[in-house]
């Protein structure tokens, strides 16, 4: 299994080996130079909170995706597994 850990860059990354999908090594990314500071997935300026309110509002994943298409299935079910503490 994929092991998230925060990053000193203020990231998360992610460790996996060789088959394992390939993921950005930092899952999200933090900069007041990007959405004002907003907790994004990585090489976006998508905002994770707008994948969570997707979800607490009922929508599914593949809604949020369609909608979203610079943030890959793998991707957001990758931060979705992550600890909220960490996000």
């Amino acid at each position: 299994m994929v092991q998230p850990h925060l990053s000193e860059a203020s990231g998360l990354r992610l460790r996996y080996t060789e088959g394992e999908m390939a993921l950005p090594k930092l899952l999200v990314t933090r900069s007041y130079e990007v959405m004002s500071g907003a907790v994004v997935f990585t090489g976006t300026r998508v905002p994770v909170q707008t994948l969570l309110d997707y979800l607490e509002e009922g929508d599914t994943l593949d809604h949020f995706l369609e909608g979203f298409p610079t943030v890959s299935r793998e991707h957001a079910v990758a931060v979705l597994e992550l600890d909220g503490d960490r996000i």
